[in-house]
């Protein structure tokens, strides 16, 4: 059975192997989930303004000012 201290050091080194493991630059996308979100847009543009809010709401502002450009296209 593990002590305590050794319990207490398994997720830090779970987290070391996992960084380390892990190459630059291969984020995963972060997983947004779904919403209904109507727009008086274009249909075409739906997808991609529905991709900026999920975006947004998940904090990654650059990708979510893209989806916007690209919906306004």
């Amino acid at each position: 059975m593990l002590d305590n201290a050794m319990t207490r050091r398994l997720p830090a080194a779970s987290l070391i192997l996992t960084l380390v493991a892990t190459p630059l630059g291969a984020q995963q996308a972060p997983r947004l989930g779904t919403i209904d979100f109507p727009t008086s847009g274009s249909a075409a543009a739906q997808p991609a303004f529905v991709q900026g809010v999920l975006l947004l709401h998940s904090f990654e502002y650059p990708r979510a000012a893209s989806a916007f450009r690209e919906a306004e296209r």
